[in-house]
Order: structure tokens, then sequence, then C-alpha cells
């Protein structure tokens, strides 16, 4: 089981709610607000869905992917300054994969990728894949997975190539077994 695979949704979506009520915690203090926490936000379930999305290709159903990830991104990186937010590509290329954090970003911005039929990073491909970027390099110079540009850095795949080699490896969503839209409620 990869660490994407290891992650727990509802466990993913209460640190997401927890990371985001500190953030806004500080923020209320020092305008001279107090913030108090209900147990269930939408980043809650924008957390659950995400990381459930990397894991399995699972949609929420009624909004892109997408909206989802920039909604975490607004909601955890907001430069008060400008007015303005990271946007998906900003969490995508500074995400750690060796976080839970990182895991689930790369994660979904890989899935995303591959569903629009978008080239993916050694990087993107390794995480949906549970397996190190240094694996997953020998294993293009093997052969094994076929690199647009095997001389490249960063190694990057085509859509068609990293659906192939992820379903030879049975990751779900890339199984040939088709994941169910599922309803925000």
């Amino acid at each position: 089981m990869s660490a994407l695979q290891g992650l727990k949704p509802e466990q993913f979506g209460q640190e997401v709610h927890d990371a985001v009520l500190r953030q806004a915690q500080r923020l209320a203090f020092n305008l001279g607000f107090d913030l108090h926490d209900s147990g269930v936000s939408n980043i809650r379930i924008t957390g659950e869905a995400l990381c459930l999305y990397a894991q399995t290709g699972e949609e929420p159903g009624d909004a892109p992917i997408v909206d989802y990830l920039q909604s975490l991104a607004e909601a955890l990186y907001r430069r008060a300054a400008d007015g303005s937010s990271y946007s998906v590509s900003d969490l995508d290329e500074g995400a750690d994969p060796e976080t839970s954090w990182g895991l689930v970003v790369v994660g979904t911005a890989a899935r995303d990728a591959i569903a629009k039929r978008k080239e993916v990073t050694a990087a993107q491909l390794a995480v949906l894949a549970g397996l190190e970027s240094s694996s997953l390099r020998r294993l293009a110079a093997e052969g094994d997975v076929t690199p647009i540009n095997p001389a490249g850095r960063p190694l990057r795949f085509e859509a068609k190539e990293a659906r192939r080699w992820l379903g030879g490896r049975g990751v779900a969503g890339f199984d040939g077994h088709a994941v169910a839209r599922r309803r925000r409620s």
C-alpha cells in the first residue's frame, strides 16, 4: 500500500479543517474577534473529497475536482496584502510528497491532468503509483514505462501511457473498474 493509499480521507479532512481553523483563529485574534469550532465545515468535506479523489479517482459530482483544490489553496494560502491567493499549479509545484498534504495535492493534480489527457511528471506519477521518484525513473530507464523525454528533467509522461502503466499496476481508478461519482451531502 502506498503512502497515498494509506491515508484515511476522514482523518485528512479533519487535518485540513484544523489547519484552516488555526489560521482563521490567528487572523481573527489579530482583528479582535473570537472564533469557535463547530466541528463541521465545508473545508473538512473538501479535504475528504480531495483525499478520496487522489486515492481512487472518485469525483464528488457537484463540481470539478480542481474547484475543490482551489478552495483548499484559497483557505490556506491567502495573500492578504494583495488580495490574491495561490493557484492550483502553485500548490502542486510546491507540494512535498513526504507529507499527507503533499501526497493529496500532487495525487489530485496528477489524476486531474491524466483525466484531461495532459502530461504528468515523474513525481506526479510516482505519487499515484506509491513509489519514490527515483524508482520511477529507474523503471522508465528499464522500459517499464515510457517517458516523452527519456533524457529530460523533469521526466514527463503522456496521459495515455500513465493510464496504461497505472492500470497495469492495479492502481484504483486506472485498473479498468469504473469509479462512481458521489454527491456531497
